[in-house]
């Protein structure tokens, strides 16, 4: 992973095999504005394209998860149709890499949004473009390399119980002392 230095604005960060495909991103968002600057910044990249498919509802996001898959998502924890606690309850149903807006940087609701599942938040208001793109790209590598451990620990465990059952096949009867 390259570092992120002041000649290097973005991080560059090869998420797919091919780079010119759009990374996919859900962006649920009920405030226009909030909404255009997340969506402005992610389609100004220079290095990765985006393409961003904006909701205002949960129930809009669901509908469009039905027909359309994503890479990650974008979501405001605090949505005029879903309750803060409904939003993080749906939010540990997805399957995707979440990245989650507040207007507050309040270490409970952020650490909340944490134990639900999400990747990385943005604090609205004092995001750069710089900061968008990086938040989501990480949130893909993070999700990438958690697959990849869970995948890698499924994997170690057949390993033993595989080496357990050949020694517990390979054993002789223990010897019967009353005969």
């Amino acid at each position: 992973m390259t570092p992120i230095l002041p000649g290097n604005p973005e991080p560059n960060i090869k998420i797919q095999n091919d780079e010119r495909e759009a990374l996919r991103v859900l962006l649920i968002e009920d405030s226009p504005s909030d909404a255009l600057l997340i969506k402005r910044a992610l389609e100004r990249s220079r290095r990765h394209s985006f393409q961003v498919r904006h909701v205002t509802k949960i129930a809009e996001a669901e509908s469009y998860l039905d027909l359309d898959p994503v890479d990650v998502i974008v979501l405001d924890l605090a949505l005029a149709d879903s309750q803060k606690d409904n939003t993080l309850l749906w939010m540990l149903k997805q399957n995707h890499p979440v990245v989650v807006t507040t207007g507050n940087e309040d270490d409970a609701t952020v650490g909340e949004a944490f134990r639900h599942g999400a990747q990385d938040y943005l604090v609205k208001g004092g995001f750069s473009e710089r900061e968008v793109v990086r938040c989501v790209l990480y949130a893909l590598e993070r999700t990438k390399a958690q697959k990849e451990v869970l995948l890698y620990k499924y994997n170690l465990e057949r390993i033993v119980q595989d080496r357990l059952h050949e020694i517990l096949v390979q054993q002789p009867p223990p010897d019967n002392p009353t005969e």
